[in-house]
Formats: structure tokens, sequence, C-alpha cells
């Protein structure tokens, strides 16, 4: 502090000040001095001032301060100085309280100058006393007095008392002192700076060097903190990623010990409910259901059906999987699969599900494509809630990968599966979603990944009768982009009926069907008038510049979400969609999809505005039309309770029967050469443009493609748009520019038994179809048979061949269909044995002749049968116990490897009599001396349903190919009689066939569905074969050979179905034909052993 006085002084003394009474150096002048005189006084003082710390270091210093104050006043009271600074320092004098005692000890010091200033002070009062006011001299005559009173006497005689009487002489040596003080102190200042820099330069140095060291240590710091953290997250993202994994495993095990037939089965706590099963069978048909809770209000069902929904949704030992599993967030189980699984591609996308938009990540591995749901558990959508798992889809599965549209972007694919299922994944950019198929291409073979659309083709086995009108409807529909997880994009299918309220009907008369070459709307012609004027009051209104308000025919779409949900109100999970769609309400009871004449006649002639076709549903879902569930729709205004759907008077009431007619009716001759005009009207040319506007089928422009989002627009407009085109449906692609090709029956074999049953009374033109033992073909001839080896069963395979395998024998098998799907591009690539019976209670598989590995089996159980099917990479094994077991295996032609864990199949008590499965719909059926047939998910391997229970044992059972039906053989009591029942895949009975001699085998025909009503074949004990109807079980033919009346212990048809396949007990293999003006391939038969 008191250097900064010193300088403050120095500041003082040696700069040139210019006084104008408002400058900051006069009022630092003025506190200077009056600290000065305060310092300097306290020598003259005989106080001790020791109280305060402050003060005692002021006493210590009051030497510097006298010296300082005396070259103030000499300074600032010279007569070289403005005169105002003069007087204004004496006023700072003056106002000073210890004056007096400064000036005495002033006189005292060696550096005595009062004698000086006295000599100042007068000049200043004699000069200037014009210029001062009275207050001013007496303010200088007082610092006179003073100076007086306490400085001691001055000798006249001495020097320098004389040179002070030279004023002139004064101020020049005033002056020169003051400029070597001024020199000196510039010196010292620059002396300063120079040190000042010079430290801050080593300062700055020290500084850097600092912060460099600090920078290094906060980077090691951070890393350190970072691996910390990092190790942390690692290790609690691999933590729960496992967890995930164990949890999941501890859902299957928990599944397999509650469901209805397992030891900790609790009816509160298993569901009751069914719902559609979204796994495709043959042709992309869904016949399956599978349970699952009703999380619906009670007031949705009726009365005698709410305990359904008001059961205990926690399974047993849910605790120990479902405690955090919906919260865990997809990053942990990314984490997991980055850790164990290489991948080397990674995307941003939808899953789009009927109800929902659920976001997620794809991911491409080593093996599999894999989706990773943002959130696992349960995830909401606008229409209903889901099951957000995570899906792995492996590369050998992958069927097909086709490039898809979602809400008119192109910007989505979607991936079809052997397994039945499929994937629609939209992406933001269409740009991502061709970089995911670049790298698809990569891993899979190029003609699975967006293959160009085999058109040409298809139409050309259309038009020679290759392909079914329901197979080739299904195909446009698959290539134009029709998918079952976009409600917006379902499949189309046409009303193809006229008469709904009939008791008979023909379907070889023209009247019977709609008009195919007209939209719904205008079937009947008075109505064309209506739409053609509106359609010109539209291209007349202004509203029509606006691209989304061109003028248009009709404003609704004969395929969208609400459509959709109309028809499937009935079937979860379409009921809690309906539901959500109608803001938690169902419609009206007179609005609701409740009578097909109904339907047809408000669609075709009655409203303007319902222009809906139908879904496929129709052809082969015949549990969407029964209210099974027991949903309360209400009552109608006329009193009729709305449950089933009321069908026409010729099925019989059979929601069954309908769609097996109905199916026969899609597929008509009436139908097959008029359907290419509606394939114009909704895949071809007539979907745009002048030939749309002829043909009176423009619909809302928001419904087509090329309908562009992304154009500036205000919000409101842009909001009405995006919500237009989720509401208001989307034109299928546009397959054909040209008019379809027609079919002309007429140049086709039409030839018919004359003598042909009829299938149905009440229905006309039914066709029985082509396979042996047919009513419309001739009686069937056979024409090989030969004894060889001991047949135990006849495995039939894609190729065409009919293999024979030992007792106690299954085969495991593959193709190799790179090539296609028809059998004449699929071959056989390997083989392998499976036999089981020895001694060793080993089940071996066998490739090679001396080749024996070993397949595990529990040591405590002995094993009954094996079964596999040709292409499935399972193999189950029954033992005595009941418990049948499921091993992945995986054969080449070298080994059979075991490849992952076996699974346990717990439903049976007692030995396993049967165990097929049907690939088709992905099923497999077991079934047990305890008198259970059960039916199980193959893909899943989960329990779906049993399926007539009693205590009469299983002897054989057999799965319709086409229709998924099962049939099963059981003894009648203790007698020999047998009793064949049959149900369809979701446990509805169809009937039940009754012979006096024991049944010993059952096979399904699978000639092509709506061409042709399949037959159940029996082989009995006394030799013959029975051939019943697969859709009432009447009696169709019996077969009998001549060569042999022994017990016939297998049989099958071939792929094709124009050759039948019968094994007796002494192993002769016998052939039956079926006869044809073309003539058929020849019996393809061999022994495998």
């Amino acid at each position: 502090m008191h250097n900064i006085f010193l300088q403050a002084c120095d500041f003082i003394l040696y700069k040139d000040i210019q006084f104008d009474g408002s400058c900051y150096e006069v009022s630092l002048t003025s506190n200077l001095i009056k600290i000065a005189v305060a310092g300097t006084a306290l020598k003259a003082s005989k106080k001790k001032r020791h109280v305060h710390p402050l003060e005692k270091l002021t006493y210590s210093l009051r030497e510097s301060y006298g010296n300082q104050l005396a070259q103030l006043c000499y300074h600032l009271l010279s007569p070289s100085q403005n005169a105002q600074l003069r007087l204004q320092t004496v006023k700072d004098l003056t106002s000073c309280s210890d004056l007096a005692d400064a000036i005495l000890s002033m006189s005292q010091s060696e550096n005595n100058v009062t004698s000086l200033l006295k000599i100042f002070s007068q000049e200043l009062l004699s000069e200037h006393v014009a210029e001062m006011c009275a207050e001013d001299c007496a303010a200088v005559e007082s610092l006179v007095k003073t100076l007086e009173k306490y400085s001691p006497v001055v000798h006249p005689k001495r020097l320098h008392v004389q040179q002070t009487l030279n004023i002139p002489e004064l101020e020049n040596q005033w002056k020169a002192r003051w400029e070597e003080g001024q020199d000196n102190w510039h010196s010292k200042q620059k002396s300063q700076v120079n040190r000042s820099k010079s430290r801050v330069k080593k300062l700055e140095s020290k500084a850097s060097k600092a912060s460099v060291e600090a920078t290094q240590m906060t980077r090691v710091v951070v890393e350190l903190l970072n691996a910390l953290h990092k190790e942390f997250v690692l290790a609690t993202k691999s933590r729960q990623g496992r967890d995930v994994v164990i949890k999941q495993a501890w859902c299957r095990l928990a599944n397999a010990f509650t469901h209805e037939r397992a030891v900790w089965y609790f009816p509160d706590c298993f569901p009751r409910a069914w719902e559609l099963d979204p796994t495709e069978g043959p042709s992309r048909v869904r016949r399956r259901l599978r349970r699952c809770f009703l999380e619906l209000d009670k007031r949705f069902l009726l009365p005698e059906y709410q305990a359904n929904t008001g059961l205990k949704q926690t399974m047993p030992l849910q605790y120990l999987y479902s405690s955090d599993l919906a919260e865990i967030h997809s990053s942990a189980f990314l984490h997991h699969l980055h850790v164990n699984e290489r991948i080397t591609y990674t995307c941003r996308c939808k899953k789009i599900c009927p109800s929902t938009e659920m976001p997620g990540e794809v991911l491409l591995g080593e093996a599999a494509v894999q989706f990773v749901p943002d959130i696992l558990g349960t995830h909401k959508g606008d229409l209903g809630s889901v099951h957000a798992a995570h899906d792995i889809w492996n590369f050998e599965d992958i069927k097909q990968v086709l490039l898809r549209r979602y809400q008119l972007q192109d910007s989505a694919l979607e991936l079809f599966l052997r397994t039945g299922v499929t994937a629609l994944l939209a992406f933001d950019t269409a740009a991502d979603r061709n970089d995911l198929c670049t790298h698809l291409k990569r891993c899979l073979p190029p003609a699975r990944v967006s293959p160009p659309e085999p058109l040409e083709s298809l139409t050309r086995s259309w038009q020679e009768r290759r392909l079914t009108n329901f197979d080739y409807l299904m195909l446009l529909n698959k290539f134009a982009g029709r998918s079952f997880n976009d409600l917006m994009q379902y499949p189309v299918f046409p009303f193809v009926l006229a008469k709904y309220n009939d008791h008979r009907l023909d379907l070889c008369d023209a009247s019977s069907f709609r008009k195919l070459s007209r939209p719904m709307a205008v079937q009947d012609k008075k109505w064309e008038s209506h739409f053609i004027n509106k359609y010109k009051a539209d291209t007349a209104s202004e509203a029509a510049v606006l691209p989304f308000m061109r003028p248009c025919h009709y404003r609704s779409h004969y395929s969208n979400s609400g459509t959709v949900l109309h028809f499937l109100i009935r079937l979860p999970p379409f009921t809690q969609m309906f539901i959500a769609y109608q803001d938690n309400n169902f419609d009206f009871p007179d609005r609701t999809f409740h009578d097909l004449h109904t339907t047809w006649r408000l669609a075709s002639y009655e409203s303007t505005t319902d222009v809906k076709e139908l879904i496929p549903e129709f052809f082969f879902l015949p549990d969407f039309l029964t209210n099974s569930n027991g949903f309360n729709f209400g009552v109608r205004q006329n009193n009729d309770v709305v449950g089933d759907v009321t069908l026409p008077p010729w099925c019989r009431g059979d929601s069954r029967l309908f769609v097996l007619v109905h199916r026969q009716a899609l597929d008509s001759a009436v139908v097959t050469e008029q359907l290419g005009h509606w394939i114009d009207l909704v895949f071809g040319y007539k979907q745009t443009g002048r030939a749309a506007e002829e043909a009176i089928n423009v619909f809302h422009p928001a419904t087509y493609y090329g309908m562009n989002t992304d154009v500036s627009m205000d919000p409101i407009t842009e909001k009405a748009l995006k919500k237009m085109i989720c509401v208001y449906g989307q034109m299928p692609k546009q397959l054909f520019n040209s008019p379809h090709p027609l079919v002309h029956l007429s140049v086709f074999d039409t030839y018919k038994n004359p003598v042909q049953q009829a299938i149905m009374p009440e229905v006309n033109g039914l066709q029985w179809g082509h396979f042996v033992g047919s009513p419309a073909d001739a009686e069937p001839h056979l024409v090989m048979h030969f004894v060889g080896n001991t047949v135990g069963s006849l495995q039939a395979l894609l190729t065409n061949d009919v293999w024979g395998l030992m007792p106690d024998t299954c085969l495991l098998l593959a193709y190799n269909r790179e090539n296609g799907n028809n059998s004449g591009s699929i071959s056989v690539v390997s083989t392998a044995l499976v036999s089981w019976g020895h001694p060793d209670n080993i089940v071996r598989a066998k490739i090679r002749k001396n080749s024996i590995p070993l397949l595990k089996s529990p040591p405590f159980d002995s094993v009954c049968l094996c079964s596999s099917a040709p292409d499935c990479k399972l193999l189950f094994v029954g033992y005595l116990s009941g418990l049948v077991t499921a091993f992945s295996v995986n054969v080449t032609a070298n080994k059979v490897q075991q490849m992952s864990a076996p699974i346990s199949l717990l439903a049976h008590t007692q030995p396993i009599t049967s165990i097929k499965i049907c690939e088709e719909f992905s099923i497999v059926v077991t079934a047990s001396q305890d008198g259970s047939c059960v039916i199980w998910d193959l893909n899943r391997l989960n329990y779906v349903r049993t399926i007539d229970q009693d205590i009469n044992p299983v002897e054989c059972i057999c799965i319709s190919r086409t229709l998924g039906d099962i049939a099963m053989v059981k003894r009648d009591g203790g007698t020999d009689h047998s009793i064949m029942k049959v149900s369809t895949i979701n446990g509805v009975p169809v009937g039940q066939a009754n012979t006096a001699v024991p049944i010993m085998a059952v096979c399904y025909s699978s000639a092509p569905e709506g061409i042709s009503v399949n037959v159940i074949a029996a082989g009995l004990a006394d030799g013959r074969i029975l051939l019943w109807s697969s859709w009432d079980l009447s009696l169709v033919r019996e077969i009998v050979s001549t060569q042999s009346d022994l017990p016939i212990v297998s049989l099958t048809y071939s792929d094709d179905n124009m050759h039948l396949y019968a094994v007796n007990t002494e192993g002769t293999v016998m052939i039956w034909e079926k006869q044809s003006k073309n003539g058929t391939k020849y019996p393809q038969f061999r022994m495998f052993h």
C-alpha cells in the first residue's frame, strides 16, 4: 500500500497537470496531501497508537510521509505552478486538522522546506491577490501564520535564505530540480515497465507450462473417467443384454410348464380368447388362430363371455422373467448383439404392424437379419398395442425381399420367410432402403432380393391353368405391394357372387356373379350418370386446382383400414383395432358387418359411398365370420342380435362350407373368363388416365402414388393431405399398361365323368378336381406292385418321388430350392436315415453305410417313435412317458449335426403314437395313447391347443397340406371299429366317419383348392382304401386291390396327386394311377435303407 502511495506522489510530482477544476489528478493531489499530512503529523505526536494494525503500520512509515509531504508542498506551491493549483494546495493544507503537527515535524527534518513554503505562500498572496476572494486570501494568510508559528526562526544571513528572496532564481532552481526528478522518474518507470514485462513473460511462460500440464492432466483424468464410465456402461449393458436372453429363456420354459395340459396350469391365468396368427400358409393364406388375453372392457363382451376378459394376466412363474423385461431399452440388447456377433450393417427403420409403427434398428449379421425395437416390451400404437420383441430372420429362411411403398413413399421393403413369417420395414428415405438391399445382396442369392416382377410368366401360367385364380390374384397383390402388415395396403380381392339370399347356387350361370368388368359402385347401370355427373362437377369446380382435389368418381376407396376392420371385426386383434378406430366403441349394430346379402346390396347398388371390394379371408378363413369370442355388437332395429354373420342358405349356414364354395366360385369358368377385366380396373391400365375415366374408375387423388407430400404448402393443407393418405386407402401398384389377357376355357380339356356324384346338392358347378380317386375321373387302376423289404412307412417328396422306409425309421432330408419352388427345379441335396428301437435305446442317424452318428437321448425313458419332414430342420422324438423332444439338426452330405439343446414338449401322459409335421401351416401334431391330440407351433415350439380329448387312444393322424385340417383315427372302445374325426386347424369339428374294419393309415390328397375337393384316404385292415370328401366326410370312392387283402400300414399321394401309393404288412407296395387322356408321369418309387 505504501508503494502505491509513493508511486502516486511521483505521478503528481513529475506529470504535467492541467488544472481545470474537475481533473481527476487534482482530486488525487488533494487526497495525497491529506494522507501525507496525517502521516507526517504522527512524528510530532507523542501518542503511541497501537490500537489498530493499520495505524501501527502508518506510524512506522512517518519519516517517508514527511519527505513526500515536503516534496509535494515544494512542488505544488512553487511560483512556477498555476495559481489555481497553488491556491487549491493551500486550501487542502489548511483543511487538515493535523497541519501544525506536520509542519513541526517537517521543520525538524533534514530536508526542511518550511521557509521556502512560507516564501511561496507570501509570493502567492502578494502577486495574485487580485485574483483571489476574501476566503482564499484568508486561507493563504492562515497557512503563512502556521508556518511562522511552527517553523524555526530563519537567519537572513544564511545562504539559502538569501537565495529564496530571489523569486526568479528560485523558480529556475525548482524547474531544474523538477526536470532532473522527472527524468529519473521516467527512467525508473521505464525500468519498472521492462522488469514488469520480463516478469510477465516469465509468468506467462510458467502459466503456459502450467496450462499444458493442467490440460494433459485433465485429459488423463477425463480419459480415465471415460474409461471407467465406459467400462461401467458396457458392463451394465452386457448384464442387461444377458438378462434379456436369460429372461426370454425363462419365458419359454415357463410357457412350457403352464399351458392347459402342463403341470402348473391355472385356469384363471391362462388366456381363453383367440386371435389371428400372422403366420402365412400355402398361397399366403392365414388360417391359424393363437391364444390371447382380451384387454377389453366387459361391456364389449356378452355376459356369458365376460369372464374371458377378467382373467389374471399375470402368468405363473412370470416373476422370473417379466419384472423389468418390458422396461429394458434396446441399447443394452444391441450391445449384447454386437459383442456376441459380428454386425456388418445397421440402419434406423420402423417395423410396420397393422396397428402401429414400431421404431427400431435393423442389423445385418453374419447369418441373419435382425430387428431390435427401441423399447423391448409392449409398444402402444394408434390402433392398439403389440409386443415389441427382438426378431431374428436367418438368411437361409429368407425366401424373398421385395421393395414396397409406405404411405405413398417408395422407401420400404418386405421380407418373406419360408416359415410363413413376413416383416414390413419402412425407412426414412429410399436411399436407406436401397442401401440395405445392396448389403442384403451380398448375403443372399441375388434372385431373392428385389427380383424383377415375373408378370409375364405368371400370366402365362394362369392362362395355361397351372395357377388358380386365387393363387394368381394373391401373387398380383404381392407384386403390387399389398401387404397383410399394412391396413392401408391390405390385399384386395373381388366381390365374386351376386346371389347371397338364394337356397341354391349355380356356378355355371353367369347371373350368379357380379360384373367383373365394372367397378362395384356401378354394378347397376342406373348409377353411371350419377358418378359421371359428379366427375364433371369436380372438373368445373375451382377446388380442382388443388393437387389433392382433382376430379374423381369416388371419394372413398375400395380397400382401406376402415374396410378391413369392418370385415374382420369379430377376429382379434382386429377387434381391438376397430374399437380404437371407432373412438373406443363398436359401430351401430345396423352398420356392423352382419349379413353378406346386405353387404352386397350396399356395395353394389344401394349406396353411392360404399364401393368396397373383398379381402382374401372371404376365400379361406371361416373363423372371421363367427363370433366365437362372444363380442357384444348390440341389437339391430329389427331386434336381431348381431352375432355370427348371416350366411347364404346355399352353404347350410356353415362358415367353413361358405369359404370353400366361395373359393370354388372364384375359380369357376365364368369368373376365369372375365377376371382379366377386373385386373384391368385394380392392377391394370384402367387404374389411371383416360381409360379410368371412361371405366368410371377414378378415385380420390390422395390414394394414388405420386401424390407428393414434400412440396411446399401451408401446415393445415399438409396435415390434411397426410391424414387423407393415412385414411382414404392406397391404390395398388400398376402392374399392366395394356388390357390383361383373357382365358378361353374352350381350348382346354374339360373332360368330366358324366356320372360323377354331386359335392353339395345346394351348389351346382363345383369341381372335384383331378387326383387319384376323384369322382371327376375314371376308376383308378393299379399300375405297379412289387414285394421287397419290409416297409414301415412311405414318404412323398416335392420331386414327385416316393420313398419307402424301414420300420422304426424316419427320414432327414434337405432340398436345394434356389432355382424355384416347383417340383421340376427342386432337388435333394442331403439325406440321413434316423432309426430307433435298438437294444441300447439310442437314436441313430445314418448318412453313409458304415457311418452311425449318435443322437443324444434321455437315459430314463424309452423311445416310441421319431418323426421329421422333408426340408424340416427339426427331429421330433416321442417317448413312452408321453414326452416329446424336438432336436434342431442340420443335415449335410457328411454328417448330422445337432445345432442346439433339445426342447421338451409336455402335454401327454402316455406313450406317443403319432407325430405329424405340416410345414405348409407351420404346425406339428402329436398324438398319444391317452386319447389326446395336440397342436404345436412349429416355428416357436409352443403349445397351441388340444383337439378332441377322450379316453380312446389315437392310433394315427394326418394333416391336410391345403386346408390344414387334421384327421385322427381312434378305436371305438374295445371293438375293432374305427372312428375317424376331422377338425380344422383351429379345433372346430368338421365331422367323423365310422368303419367296421380298423383303419390302419390315413393321408390327404393335396390337389389345388378352388378347383378341387380333396379327399381323405384311409387304408383298412382288410386291404381296402376308402376315400372321404374333405368337405363333409361323405364317402367318395372305395379302392380295392386284387393283389392283396392284407392290412394297409402306410399310404400317401405323390406330390402331383396323380399316384396313390400304399404298402401292406407283407411289404407289398401298390401304386394306383389316375386315368387321363394326356397320360401321367411314370411313378417314381425307391426303397431307402
